[in-house]
């Protein structure tokens, strides 16, 4: 009896992975992404952003993939961010969705000071918030999000997506 029960769990573990691959996934999803980003100092230091991702669905509501956010906050101070990107989308197959996005990877960073010479750092970076997805057609749409990230600064920026 116990080695049935061995030999019916070791079969339906084999066979998962064939079903699982047997359901059609959505392939995956290019965007481009631009906004505004404060980064928290003695005031606010105000950055330009212009991002691009590519995600590709592990399911119905998740997809993971690299992206790429460069922000300026003028000619002596660049970041550039190189990050895993998960998002969690709660009704993919509304209209309107609402959706989780949580990044981590590296932050690479160049400031200037008094135009004598150029510092450059890179450490962990890591960031989460949420937006809606808005479908335009059944392949494009737009997702304005909110997202707050170490190092210290509050991210509003606006997606242009395909799904591919």
């Amino acid at each position: 009896m116990r080695k049935q029960r061995i030999l019916s769990a070791i079969v339906w573990l084999l066979a998962i992975p064939g079903l699982a691959a047997a359901q059609e996934l959505p392939g995956r999803v290019i965007e481009v992404s631009g906004g505004f980003a404060g980064f928290v100092d003695e005031s606010i230091v105000k950055h330009g952003t212009l991002g691009t991702a590519v995600r590709w669905n592990l399911g119905r509501h998740l997809s993971v993939g690299p992206e790429i956010v460069y922000m300026n906050g003028g000619p002596g101070d660049q970041d550039l961010f190189l990050t895993g990107k998960l998002v969690v989308d709660f009704m993919p197959a509304r209209a309107v969705s609402p959706y989780f996005v949580a990044d981590g990877g590296l932050m690479v960073s160049r400031l200037t000071f008094v135009r004598a010479a150029d510092f450059w750092y890179r450490e962990g970076a890591v960031s989460f918030g949420g937006g809606a997805r808005i479908n335009l057609t059944p392949r494009m749409f737009v997702a304005p999000e909110v997202r707050i990230g170490w190092e210290p600064h509050i991210r509003f920026t606006a997606t242009l997506g395909w799904r591919m």
